[in-house]
């Protein structure tokens, strides 16, 4: 119970007053967008077809760095041209489309045009196998999608990156003979179609974080906590199914792990001392844990929760209620690290209470979090150079657990009420699309970087 009481404390920290007015943000949009008209795969096995049409165009929809171009007659009618018909026609200049997507299905082999426009160029994608397996082909459509973005914008987007989450279900409390909750560790995609059980532990398990490269690998590395010998604990798990092993060697409950972008840190909070600090574990390549962890701020007498480590390693965010009320702090702790020197402490101002869950964006200049404004839980971004926080989120749900994905344009949360769910938000389109359904609580999603 004692444990219990211990993770409420450092995710919910305290009720505070409510800030009185809302305020309404608009973020900066590029000037010029590019049109991409994407045509519709027509295959005899209709199933398999739809499911490129479906992942092929939603990719594209949530990636939010194009207008995707609407169909309209006179366009499917053109679709249905083939060769140098179809890629001669002006009604594409005429319709200011820049780029058109042509996904073509021969029985379970898929190619893929994209045609250019202005340029004039064809550029083919040929051989991609699908099978039978729906959840393996839209893992394969997903990195089809990201190849094809980097082909028109320079940089991949999100699509074929996974998220983890906690899943609890609904019904399953405390066993009170043995004061264990229940929760296991998912997987789901970035537009929630496929949900994968990944940890099998009997016990509760959160806060899951992907370490280690990734990309293109159906396999992967990740930390989480679990309750499983009782105390909460940061174990080290694979997707393969290999048996998960305790990861940092300190007594008292461990929580709340962040794996540095390098891989060369993870950063938690322990009350290994009696208080709750916030500590650094050094990682060796083979993603163990190096020596001991050192305490990088502590408590005295407050709750410290939520660290994470700047892409560079130089600075750390991290939630304390010192003050007496709970706010974001972002440490200096370059001297820190090297010569145990304690961190140099500057308050994040925004105009919102309860601040949570802070986590830097991939390029360490903007910190997502969690802040209630008018009796509501909504996400914030704070722009570091500008010293400003913006309002990402609105409405009557409560959201917590900010996420930035790679590139960090889009951030992935979870709200707490009236359901618990996982959302993927564009934080330049403000396009919000719901990931998870169903009963059960979804919650600490983790983006893969």
């Amino acid at each position: 119970m004692k444990n219990k009481k211990y993770l409420l404390l450092l995710l919910l920290l305290f009720k505070l007053p409510m800030f009185s007015q809302e305020i309404e943000v608009t973020l900066p949009t590029r000037d010029k967008e590019i049109s991409i008209y994407i045509t519709t795969c027509r295959a005899k096995d209709y199933n398999l077809s739809s499911l490129v049409n479906t992942i092929t165009g939603e990719d594209f929809l949530v990636d939010g760095r194009a207008v995707i171009v609407e169909k309209n007659e006179s366009l499917l009618t053109l679709e249905t041209k083939t060769g140098e018909d179809l890629y001669s026609d002006k009604l594409w200049k005429q319709n200011g489309i820049d780029y058109v997507i042509r996904p073509v299905l021969t029985q379970e082999t898929l190619t893929y045009d994209i045609f250019s426009v202005r340029k004039g160029t064809i550029k083919t994608l040929s051989a991609i196998e699908l099978n039978k397996d729906k959840d393996a082909n839209i893992f394969t459509l997903h990195k089809v999608s990201d190849f094809i973005m980097e082909e028109i914008f320079g940089e991949k987007g999100i699509a074929s990156k996974r998220i983890l989450y906690s899943y609890k279900p609904s019904g399953v409390e405390k066993d009170m003979s043995k004061e264990r909750w229940n929760a296991e560790i998912y997987e789901t995609d970035s537009l929630g179609y496929t949900n994968r059980r990944i940890t099998y532990d009997n016990s509760y398990s959160i806060s899951p974080e992907f370490i280690a490269n990734t990309e293109g690998k159906r396999d992967y590395e990740f930390i989480y906590v679990t309750y499983k010998i009782g105390q909460p604990q940061i174990y080290h798990g694979k997707k393969d199914g290999s048996r998960a092993v305790s990861l940092i060697k300190l007594r008292g409950n461990q929580l709340l792990p962040k794996p540095s972008s390098d891989g060369k840190y993870i950063s938690f909070v322990s009350d290994a001392s009696g208080r709750s600090d916030v500590f650094l574990q050094p990682m060796n390549k083979l993603h163990k844990a190096l020596g001991r962890p050192m305490q990088i701020y502590s408590g005295n007498g407050g709750t410290a929760a939520s660290p994470h480590l700047s892409p560079d390693n130089k600075h750390m965010v991290f939630v304390s209620d010192k003050s007496g009320h709970a706010k974001i702090y972002i440490a200096d702790i370059e001297e820190t690290i090297s010569a145990r020197k304690p961190p140099k402490l500057s308050r994040l101002k925004c105009p919102c209470t309860e601040c949570t869950a802070p986590c830097f964006s991939p390029d360490g200049t903007k910190i997502a979090f969690s802040g209630k404004i008018n009796g509501r839980r909504q996400i914030w971004l704070y722009d570091i150079s500008q010293k400003k926080a913006y309002q990402l989120t609105s409405g009557s749900e409560d959201k917590e657990n900010p996420c930035f994905g790679s590139g960090g344009r889009h951030i992935v949360y979870n709200t707490t009420f009236p359901s618990t769910d996982l959302y993927l938000l564009s934080i330049e389109k403000k396009h919000i699309r719901r990931l998870t359904k169903g009963s059960g609580d979804k919650h600490y999603p983790a983006f893969e970087k």
